[in-house]
């Protein structure tokens, strides 16, 4: 670090703002919109040493948040299983943890302690406190981490991918291309493979980005992506009622703002969709259990997910758990991703407040490396990708012409539902200028802006 520049004391990045990102060449600027503003209620949580909570409730790590062992009422973000990866000598690990617990006074999810890494001293909340907010920075370094390099690319991207290659075995390689779960579940996961060969090759080779981006050395971080592989479990985050449950209040309902009430607003809609076409193509249980497709790919997850599938699912022998597979399903792939992807960068891109590696002498983060996030960051927030939803796409029933005529006739509707659903959703979170507000603020991806599903 010290041959490196260094970023001025609380810039927030608009000053060393890579100069491309605004040029027009040969009359065509790159897609690419203006240097995006950390949204104001993210400002004022870091003031009051609640960012940690703000992330926790409205943004990217609400899925980590599990209810602390031994601790009644009270809420733990948990990331020491990183301290085992080695650091570059100028940064700190990774590692440590939070507690937080749900305010129903206050009717927000509020920071109560953080623990740094290596230590088992619990800090309690002090913005005024250097100490507070070292460990802090490496809680939050910690989780942007696990977001982008755990959640992001091993949990979607490369793990996913192993589920296009299952999809392809089981239907495609025995000649169905036209099988009806094949056919709408393709819609999420056909340019997939091509993005994973992407952000492997750019991302994870020595000497790619995230070596630049994150404190672990090469190594490390191979290790620590084998370990994400080994231990991931099939749609954790779309543990709706365990997520529900944690961020409920005295009186039993959900804190108002927290982002799992509009991701269950998803839900209903991604049920509503899987359960019409399940229940309409298999009129009993048994024909689930009966169609040797289904269960090849039943075999095929389970040689590649290690640790099976949640019991949700009904081992896919019945319609209910089959709907419930590939709504959670869509909705990791598509919401979920965004969530990661997309609109979490919002905060994460803010050298002021938020880093993905924490410099030892407790300076600014190095120029180089701020870039290099914002390159990660704007590849996934800016692709150009096939959108679900909008005015001028299409409705993709197309999908649907070598499908038999009773399948094509029962699912052309259903397709058409969906996008009307998704429209209605949207008109509804973007009325207003408060509305659109709140959507930047918190985190609210709006069903405009999703894309079909991990593209990037």
């Amino acid at each position: 670090m010290k041959d490196k520049p260094r970023m001025n004391i609380w810039s927030d990045g608009s000053d060393v703002y890579p100069k491309i990102y605004t040029k027009t060449i040969f009359g065509s600027s790159l897609p690419i919109p203006k240097f995006k503003v950390t949204p104001p209620p993210a400002i004022d949580a870091y003031k009051e040493g609640q960012l940690l909570a703000y992330l926790g409730e409205f943004g990217v790590a609400n899925p980590f948040l599990k209810r602390s062992p031994g601790r009644e009422g009270i809420l733990e973000m948990d990331f020491r299983f990183l301290e085992k990866y080695e650091t570059k000598p100028d940064y700190e690990s990774y590692g440590g943890k939070a507690y937080f617990k749900v305010n129903s006074e206050k009717k927000r999810l509020e920071l109560l302690s953080v623990v740094a890494p290596n230590t088992d001293v619990e800090i309690p909340v002090n913005s005024m406190d250097g100490t507070f907010r070292h460990a802090e920075s490496m809680v939050l370094a910690s989780m942007y981490y696990m977001v982008i390099s755990g959640k992001h690319l091993a949990h979607i991207h490369m793990t996913y991918n192993l589920l296009e290659v299952v999809l392809h075995n089981a239907f495609d390689a025995q000649g169905q291309f036209n099988h009806p779960v094949r056919t709408f579940m393709y819609l999420h996961l056909f340019s997939h493979e091509l993005a994973e060969e992407l952000t492997t090759e750019h991302l994870v080779q020595e000497g790619a980005v995230f070596n630049q981006i994150f404190a672990t050395t090469h190594d490390a971080l191979i290790n620590h992506l084998n370990d994400q592989y080994h231990n991931f479990e099939y749609c954790a985050d779309e543990d709706f009622h365990y997520r529900q449950e944690i961020m409920k209040m005295e009186d039993g309902t959900i804190l108002p703002h927290a982002c799992i009430n509009w991701e269950l607003e998803y839900r209903e809609i991604w049920e509503k969709y899987t359960d019409g076409i399940i229940y309409g193509v298999y009129k009993h249980d048994d024909e689930v259990r009966d169609d040797k497709y289904i269960q090849d790919m039943l075999r095929g997850m389970k040689e590649v997910f290690f640790n099976g599938l949640p019991d949700r699912y009904d081992d896919l022998k019945t319609r209910a758990g089959l709907s419930r597979w590939a709504s959670d399903t869509i909705h990791h792939l598509v919401v979920r991703h965004q969530v990661y992807g997309t609109s979490g960068v919002r905060a994460a891109m803010d050298p002021r407040i938020s880093t993905t590696q924490v410099p030892k002498d407790r300076g600014t983060p190095g120029v180089d490396e701020w870039r290099s996030l914002i390159g990660v960051a704007l590849a996934t927030a800016c692709s150009r990708f096939t959108l679900l939803y909008g005015k001028n796409e299409e409705k993709f029933v197309y999908l649907l012409d070598g499908l038999k005529p009773e399948y094509k006739e029962l699912m052309t509707p259903i397709f058409e539902e969906l996008h009307n659903d998704l429209e209605k959703l949207d008109k509804k979170w973007t009325k207003n200028s408060a509305d659109l507000e709140y959507n930047y603020n918190y985190f609210r991806a709006i069903p405009s802006v999703l894309r079909t599903g991990p593209g990037y």
